[in-house]
């Protein structure tokens, strides 16, 4: 809690009380000031410099400059390092400082917006920042709500007020808010009840309080009379609230919290070799610093310059030391800068891929991919496992009513298939004939039994599944028209039915189910009205038999074609029993904090039983375009699927199968539990079969569970089942697994590690009815390498001792998947009809998941080869010259000088590190043939770019290659004299050195190329010119020790032959071995590169386009375009990514 906060009494255990008008009231609480920016002026360099300085690599670096300071220990100037790291701690700062300077820019817009607050009697403007707690604010429709506020008065005469709360949960859909029932405000000027609520906190949903007035009444306080900070006012004129909570006090502020921090793969690794890059340099500095000692005290006893001065333990010292910042440049300042660039051109790459650019979403703008983290593109080419959501995610959340299970019968069909062919709900008339009690009363149901608003004659649902209801109630000529906050109705074939709301009994995750309280106008007669998830409605039906049997085996026939299921009850109420339920309700609602909604709940179990069943429904939600290939191709790429649902077990099972998740060769294997103990011992068992190959087949399949249920369990349920382990038959192409969600809540909290095993013996895993925190569960221990993973507790707590390794992506659309998102090591957010939570949240947006077919095997692979290429040559690099230095030390009585010039040695790694950056253009493969061979991607999965082998190949080549320059440059030129009769001494000989190794870069970055583009040509090639004309600058500055040299040296022939010759000399030999190589012993990348590249199936699906800006296609490009082969934009073996 803030500070002022805390001043102000709002501890944990007191009650805040907020009374419109009080001073005290308002000067005890912080103000209305949003601060999400990170810096002040005046905080932002020492708090960036104390950020920077936290990573140790930085810490190293200075260290290494404030010993340059030291001049006797100092082989070279000190300006040598301190410039490369102010100049990388400079650039850091810089965009660190962009992007908070829109985070300030944001903050002071939100913090200046007027809102006109009641003062004094008078209603006048203030700016948001000024508001206080307990002042009485006025907001307008399309407004945004500046802070929490208790709605005290609204526009509509029933008190109620819609917001839209995307900004807080991602959902687009409208929310009612209603006024304290039973309190009417006549004048808000006047107004001075006392709001009694808790201390903040972060639940969104929760606000137990009350309300006392001044004549002694008191009002129960919930969450639905609570505006929240951040949300909208929609399809209400204006409203009046007070201000209970105000400034970082808010729901919003309270809830707000840095992402978390997630490293690539690549950047740990690269941590681990440059600590052995570290203790080489500390092994040989000590070891050449010893030599340096002992000749220093027996063949250089004549040499006086070599003799430092002081002690002996000071002299000591000294030549270690020097040793240790000559080497120093062994670990390279400039590679983080190098890699952060490359990120984030790779970052702007994918959002101006046009394949992945879906129009339909956002229309006319379009939807392109994001990346909202620059730091993880190498991972997605390293991804093993992926945890998918279902609704929205592999399907396209557009509900469509398509069966129904009605009087014992199934009405209508799904997937094409007529269940029952007689009766069809809608096509060919079939329902217009029915007005029987049964048909009449289910089509009421769903016109009445829902939160559903009507703005503007169209519908506002909160849920694409109520929407879908009530249209197909209206088709079945029971349409709903008007709703208030207590009235509601319904044309019934063309007579209005008026029903007063007596109460609401809303859906959440944990109820799953809804219940409307109404009372009928014209009779009196209370009902009670019922929908939701079938393991919750049976259970609380009244009786059984035949009826419940028949229900039973239609949700099993409609969930094995994939469809949604609710289940429908109703009961009368009678007016004794309601008004007693009421009196309960009452005094429930006035218990006071996180007790209410366990006391309201069990109020509500005291009606919610005894339902008497009126039908079930169907709902198809449609696979998204390109699912079962999409994920056909990433099996085949070595990446398997983990799908996490809250949908009923044949649904998930009917889904697995259509979408591909579970083939025709798989042998199915699923869990069902009753208790621990027979679950440990059936999954021993299991385990044992898997991992010895056999089939794990025993007991019985899933149709005949059905038949054995009991009445009192529910269809559906998973409380009366025993473990069951069914297999779909013998095969050699594997497993997949099909967990319930309470048999997972068991594995995770108490057989974590044999549910691992279990895991990673199947090609698939599916797990149903699960909830938010178990996604997160499943993910975190998806994403641990079984040696780490505990025997309990990842349901409750981290898995991990140590770092983790297995890379998975978690992929979901709305706000329930962003525990899973956020915990995995790449999370992916689609862009869809629940909101955009998740894709907020997400490290990377698309709008279908087609699209991870080139996000992964495209985008994945081309970043993942180009960084680890850019990091291993960054120190390859800085290995040729570290290593020059100290082999120069053989011929200089190991005395600690330096070989390099100063300047010369601090342009190495920036101005002449021009070719690396431009590796960035580098593709391994065309696009094409990427997405047409998924098998590739195996490549990049185990590392084979960079590992301990391949990181020490390339400092071996870099030391080696410094040696033969240095040991040959001192053999040819070292007594040599030059054309103007002048010795080929020590800065000669230094300037043909350093030229070797410029010329040796330009064929390095060109030999290990892959493709090449006219821009990494022109800076690959400018190189050579610019390092010329800039040591021809600096030769020509007649104060300068360096005076002329560059002319002399480089005027001269024999230089320039020995140059050629000696580059020719490096990588004749590597040329050669690796033309016979891919000749005679390709890899499976350079045989596919001589394979001719297909179409790519995704511009099939994608609409083509050109982009008028590197950010934003125009809609006017989609109606312009080719879409025939022959179309430049259909062919991906050009570098449509990089357009």
């Amino acid at each position: 809690y803030s500070f002022c906060t805390l001043l102000g009494g709002g501890g944990p255990m007191s009650e805040r009380r907020v009374t419109p008008g009080d001073a005290d009231c308002a000067h005890k609480y912080q103000t209305n000031l949003v601060v999400n920016s990170k810096y002040t002026l005046w905080s932002f360099i020492p708090l960036n410099i104390y950020e920077q300085f936290g990573r140790p690599l930085n810490l190293y670096f200075l260290l290494i400059a404030m010993l340059q300071l030291i001049s006797i220990i100092a082989p070279v100037n000190p300006l040598s390092t301190i410039i490369p790291l102010v100049f990388a701690f400079s650039l850091t700062a810089i965009k660190e400082g962009l992007d908070d300077r829109e985070r300030h820019r944001e903050d002071a817009k939100f913090n200046s917006r007027k809102y006109e607050v009641i003062h004094e009697g008078v209603l006048r403007p203030i700016e948001s920042q000024e508001i206080r707690v307990g002042d009485i604010v006025k907001v307008r429709k399309g407004d945004e709500i500046p802070c929490d506020l208790f709605l005290l008065k609204s526009s509509d005469e029933d008190g109620l007020a819609y917001i839209r709360t995307d900004n807080l949960d991602g959902e687009i859909d409208l929310k009612p808010r209603n006024c304290v029932e039973g309190l009417v405000v006549d004048n808000v000027f006047a107004f001075r009840g006392t709001i009694v609520c808790g201390h903040p906190d972060q639940k969104l949903y929760t606000f137990n309080s009350r309300l006392e007035m001044p004549d002694g009444s008191s009002h129960t306080v919930s969450s639905m009379q609570l505006l929240l900070q951040s949300c909208f006012l929609q399809n209400t004129d204006w409203v009046y609230g007070v201000a209970v909570y105000t400034g970082s006090d808010t729901k919003c502020g309270q809830n707000k919290q840095d992402p978390p921090i997630k490293w690539a793969g690549v950047d740990r690794q690269v941590s681990h070799y440059a600590i052995f890059v570290f203790i080489f340099q500390l092994t040989i500095a000590f070891s050449m610093g010893i030599a340096g000692n002992v000749v220093l005290d027996t063949k250089a006893k004549d040499a006086w310059y070599l003799h430092l001065g002081g002690t002996k333990a000071y002299e000591y010292l000294v030549i270690p030391m020097r040793f240790f910042l000559l080497t120093s440049v062994m670990i390279p300042i400039s590679f983080k800068v190098i890699i952060d660039v490359s990120k984030y051109y790779i970052s702007l790459v994918i959002g101006w891929d046009i394949t992945m650019f879906d129009p339909d979403i956002d229309a006319p703008k379009g939807s392109p991919a994001k990346a909202n983290s620059t730091a993880l593109a190498e991972d997605l080419g390293q991804i093993k496992c992926i945890l998918t959501d279902k609704t929205g995610t592999l399907t396209d959340n557009i509900m469509e009513f398509k069966a129904c299970s009605l009087n014992g019968e199934i009405c209508g069909g799904g997937h094409g298939t007529v269940f029952n062919p007689s009766i069809s709900p809608f096509d060919m008339g079939g329902f217009d004939s029915r007005k029987d009690a049964p048909f009449m009363l289910f089509a009421k149901v769903l016109a009445l039994c829902h939160s559903v608003a009507l703005e503007d004659g169209e519908l506002a649902a909160s849920s694409p599944d109520e929407e879908a209801l009530v249209k197909a109630a209206a088709r079945m000529r029971v349409r709903f028209t008007a709703r208030t906050k207590n009235v509601i109705t319904i044309d019934n074939d063309g007579a209005e039915e008026t029903y007063d709301i007596l109460h609401t009994m809303e859906f959440n995750s944990d109820r799953k189910m809804m219940s409307l309280l109404l009372r009928q106008q014209m009779t009196g007669q209370i009902i009670l009205l019922s929908k939701g998830a079938d393991d919750k409605l049976i259970a609380r039906m009244e009786g059984g038999g035949e009826a419940i049997t028949l229900l039973g085996k239609h949700l099993s026939t409609f969930a094995s074609a994939g469809l949604r299921t609710l289940v429908l009850g109703h009961r009368t109420v009678a007016e004794d029993v309601y008004e007693k339920w009421a009196a309960r309700l009452d005094t429930a609602q006035k218990v006071t904090g996180d007790k209410r909604d366990e006391e309201v709940q069990k109020v509500y179990d005291t009606l919610e039983f005894g339902l008497k069943l009126v039908g079930a429904t169907a709902i198809e939600d449609k696979l998204q375009d390109g699912v079962p290939e999409t994920i056909s191709k990433l099996r085949e790429a070595g990446i398997n699927f983990w799908m996490l649902t809250g949908d009923k077990f044949e649904t998930a099972k009917q889904i697995s199968r259509s979408c591909g998740l579970w083939t025709a060769g798989e042998t199915l294997v699923t869990l069902t539990y009753e208790s621990d103990t027979q679950l440990q011992t059936d999954l021993k068992k299991l385990l044992d079969k898997v991992q010895a190959g056999d089939s794990p087949g025993f007991g019985s399949t899933v149709n005949e569970q059905y038949d054995t249920l009991t009445q009192d369990s529910g269809v559906g349920s998973t409380s009366s089942r025993k473990l069951e382990v069914v297999a779909g038959g013998d095969s050699d192409e594997g497993y997949v697994l099909i967990v319930e969600g309470k048999t997972v809540e068991h594995l995770l909290e108490k057989f974590v590690k044999p549910f691992k095993t279990l895991c990673l013996s199947m090609n698939s895993v599916i797990c149903c009815r699960v909830t938010p925190s178990q996604k997160a569960g499943l993910t975190r221990m998806a994403k641990t390498d079984l040696e780490h993973v505990e025997d309990a507790g990842c349901f409750t707590r981290p898995l991990v001792r140590g770092h983790t390794y297995t890379k998975v992506l978690s992929v979901g659309d709305g706000g329930n998947d962003v525990a899973m998102i956020q915990e995995a090591t790449v999370g992916v957010g689609i862009v869809g009809k629940e909101g955009r939570q998740a894709s907020r949240a997400a490290d990377y947006s698309i709008a279908r998941f087609r699209f991870l077919q080139p996000l992964l095997l495209v985008h994945g692979q081309y970043s993942y080869q180009r960084s680890c290429y850019i990091v291993q040559y960054c120190f390859y690099k800085s290995m040729l010259l570290a290593i020059i230095q100290i082999m120069y030390n053989n011929y200089a009585l190991y005395s600690g000088v330096s070989y390099w010039n100063s300047l010369l040695l601090t342009t190495w790694n920036s101005l002449f590190a021009v070719p690396v950056p431009f590796y960035v253009f580098d593709k391994i493969l065309p696009r094409g043939k990427l997405l047409a061979n998924p098998s590739l991607y195996k490549q990049s999965q185990k590392g084979a770019a960079l590992s301990g082998w391949t990181f020490l190949r390339f400092i071996a080549t870099g030391a080696l290659q410094g040696i033969l320059c240095l040991v040959l440059t001192l053999v040819v030129f070292g007594d040599s004299i030059s054309k103007d009769a002048q010795p080929m001494d020590f800065q000669p000989c230094f300037t043909i050195t350093y030229t070797v190794l410029v010329m040796i870069q330009v064929w390095v970055v060109i030999l290990d190329s892959h493709s090449m583009t006219a821009i990494n040509l022109f800076g690959i090639f400018s190189m050579p010119p610019f390092y010329l004309a800039f040591i021809a600058a600096y030769a020509a500055i007649p104060f300068l020790e360096y005076y002329g040299v560059a002319g002399r040296v480089l005027s001269d022939p024999a230089v320039w032959l020995f140059v050629i010759l000696l580059t020719l000399l490096f990588f004749v030999p590597i040329y050669a071995y690796r033309a016979w190589n891919e000749n005679f012993r390709p890899n499976s990348f350079q045989a596919t590169r001589r394979r001719k590249a297909p179409r790519d199936p995704l511009m099939v699906l994608s609409t083509p386009l050109l982009l008028n800006t590197p950010t934003q296609p125009s809609p006017h490009d989609f109606n312009n375009l080719e879409t025939s082969p022959s179309s430049p934009l259909a062919r991906h073996d050009s570098p449509v990514e990089d357009a």
